[in-house]
């Protein structure tokens, strides 16, 4: 089954209507690291945007799309001219995540969420955990 199918059946789930070609369409094969804040006055939400701006080559060079979901909105995928798109697709991610406090999830190449944290995660361990992963291990590898 194609990667993105598997997170359409998990959006049909939730009752939302999104095809595999919309997962496709915006992620594009990126990984995702998706930061979801309750609130924009979260200060977990500035700590963690803190952390994610001290390194946006090492961020580039994972190929890691940062998507944020803060209140009640849909989460906003960043385009290259700095504004962002609402994208109603990832809404339907987890019936769960939409009442969560906080969370960052990481979302591999494949479409699978690899892991979830509940605390403002360092990007030391981002990395590590994109690293370990068996495509990361190949991309790490053919690095200069």
């Amino acid at each position: 089954m194609r990667r993105a199918a598997r997170l359409a059946m998990l959006f049909c789930a939730a009752g939302m209507n999104a095809s595999a070609d919309d997962w496709d369409s915006w992620r594009d094969g990126r990984r995702v690291l998706l930061v979801r804040a309750a609130s924009p006055d979260d200060a977990r939400l500035r700590q963690q945007e803190a952390v994610l701006a001290a390194d946006p080559e090492g961020l580039a060079l994972r190929d890691v799309l940062i998507v944020r979901w803060v209140g009640d909105g849909h989460p906003e995928v960043p385009l290259p001219d700095g504004k962002a798109v609402p994208v109603d697709v990832m809404a339907g991610l987890s019936p769960g995540l939409r009442t969560a406090e906080w969370r960052v999830l990481l979302i591999g190449r494949d479409g699978e969420v690899k892991v979830v944290w509940e605390t403002v995660v360092p990007l030391a361990e981002v990395f590590a955990k994109i690293d370990a992963m068996p495509m990361g291990r190949r991309e790490k590898e053919a690095r200069p």
